[in-house]
């Protein structure tokens, strides 16, 4: 597989492109971040790439799906299996459109020691084939940066480059 992860337009926001499968990842909201192989690709071949910078922490992973699933199914799936995974409530977890066919899941993770954990998950699927989960994650002791977060990033979108490519 080979990727680009370049500065887009002026700038410095967060895009990434993968060859294979050929989408686009653009998340203007954070700035760009150099991305490599997942350290844990070669065992787990659903991890794709992942990158740090700025305080960030980006993963991008994409897991097969039950035949046929639309990009909302997937992300509703996902969705579910986070809201499991981390016991959290409609009163503590976000989930909402982004864009076209995109979708944001977004909470905070207390880590007891006055730091939180804020994580959001920016969720699409890929031709009926697979889920794209793209996590981004950053640790604050402050408010201010919480409840900026908590906004989301609404101009976060996923975008199939294989049918603009046509």
């Amino acid at each position: 597989m080979t990727f680009s992860a370049t500065a887009w337009a002026e700038e410095q926001s967060f895009k990434c492109d993968m060859d294979s499968p050929k989408i686009r990842i653009e998340i203007p909201e954070i700035p760009q971040i150099k991305m490599a192989d997942h350290p844990l690709k070669a065992a787990q071949p659903h991890l794709r790439l992942a990158g740090s910078g700025d305080g960030y922490t980006v993963s991008v992973a994409m897991p097969t799906v039950d035949d046929g699933m639309t990009a909302k199914e997937c992300a509703i799936s996902l969705a579910g299996e986070l809201a499991r995974r981390y016991k959290l409530t409609p009163d503590n977890a976000f989930f909402e459109p982004a864009g076209a066919n995109t979708f944001q899941f977004r909470f905070i993770l207390d880590l007891g020691d006055g730091s939180h954990q804020m994580n959001s998950y920016i969720l699409s699927g890929y031709e009926g084939t697979h889920a794209v989960n793209v996590h981004i994650s950053k640790i604050t002791k402050e408010k201010k940066d919480m409840d900026q977060w908590l906004k989301g990033f609404p101009k976060a979108l996923v975008t199939n480059t294989k049918k603009v490519d046509k």
